[in-house]
């Protein structure tokens, strides 16, 4: 899970749904969005591992399933601190090099950020994009 983890209601929902499972997680995010320790000692008390950090290529290669989120804006009051944190995890396709070709990236698409992606093409992408109470998967044929 990368991104914004302490302010992202799917990303928590999601961590209970897969603590169903023998999971492993990797929590990726800057120090401010970390994922709130209501949730890790849950994942504690159902005997589950998991890692934090801020580094997204560190676990990357080892990952089955990569879920991303955005950094929103209207989660900080000090504007400095978003513009330092908005860009931390960009996805491009040059990170999915030395991936597992089973490798699913769940990813919400761009938003506010400008840039174009580089990483469209990649074989295992799946993006979500959600506008208003429309929402769209597409998967790779």
């Amino acid at each position: 899970m990368v991104g914004d983890l302490k302010y992202g209601r799917t990303v928590h929902s999601l961590l209970q749904a897969m603590s169903q499972f023998n999971t492993t997680f990797y929590f990726i995010s800057p120090e401010e969005l970390k994922m709130p320790s209501a949730y890790k000692m849950h994942l504690d008390n159902m005997g589950l591992k998991y890692h934090e950090g801020r580094d997204l290529t560190e676990h990357l290669p080892d990952a089955d399933i990569v879920y991303m989120t955005r950094v929103q804006q209207e989660r900080f009051t000090d504007p400095i601190e978003y513009e330092r944190v908005k860009n931390a995890y960009i996805l491009r396709r040059s990170l999915l090099e030395g991936c597992k070709p089973s490798m699913k990236v769940l990813h919400p698409a761009p938003g506010s950020t400008k840039s174009t992606p580089t990483w469209t093409a990649a074989p295992m992408l799946t993006i979500s994009i959600r506008r208003e109470t429309a929402c769209m998967c597409a998967w790779p044929s």
